[in-house]
């Protein structure tokens, strides 16, 4: 009898502790919780904080955004000889940002692109990042006309260009990128209705 008493006390006095083992285990989700939402304001708080030290102007970023697409080769001249439109329908540039892929048939060439647009004419720098000219850099000058953009870039180790021309020897190269639709924005409308 005396053990009957003693495990029915037992019991009540578990059950009278019960909810507040629950408040406890409760508290400690909430503390989770909160301290889940510093964690991810604090991740927030770097990326913009990383966003602000990536050393670009706003109107760098600005640039960035009007560069970044596929874009076909609409003209490429090399010391003042033009390809002609067999060898330019094998060429084509994606760029995402800074970064871009030069397409010319089974050839790639990657890169990065620094940009200056408070130059007049707007400048840009570029360093590749693979084939036999990794880790040089080419200095140009590049305008944007609605959907084109042109360049002319300098071999590297030579001065910028002043000027969207090029002649025998000169070690210039022009460049006509035209926009295409690369399906992203198709892409982004079925995410939408989704």
């Amino acid at each position: 009898m005396k053990r009957l008493l003693a495990l029915l006390l037992a019991l009540g006095v578990f059950f009278a502790a019960a909810p507040d083992l629950v408040r406890a285990d409760d508290d400690k989700k909430e503390e989770k919780k909160a301290d889940d939402k510093k964690e991810e304001k604090k991740a927030d708080d770097k990326k913009e904080e990383k966003k602000a030290d990536d050393g670009l102007t706003d109107a760098q970023r600005e640039e960035l955004k009007k560069v970044s697409g596929t874009f076909i080769v609409i003209l490429f001249e090399r010391d003042g000889e033009k390809y002609d439109a067999a060898k330019l329908k094998k060429m084509k540039v994606v760029q995402k940002g800074a970064d871009y892929t030069f397409h010319d048939g089974d050839e790639i060439t990657i890169g990065r692109d620094t940009f200056y647009p408070d130059k007049n004419p707007k400048e840009c720098d570029s360093v590749y990042l693979n084939n036999t000219a990794k880790g040089e850099v080419v200095k140009g000058i590049y305008k944007i006309e609605n959907d084109t953009i042109t360049y002319c870039w300098a071999d590297p180790k030579k001065d910028r260009p002043k000027e969207f021309a090029t002649k025998k020897d000169s070690g210039l190269t022009l460049l006509t990128l035209k926009r295409v639709d690369d399906g992203s924005e198709k892409k982004e409308e079925k995410k939408d209705e989704k």
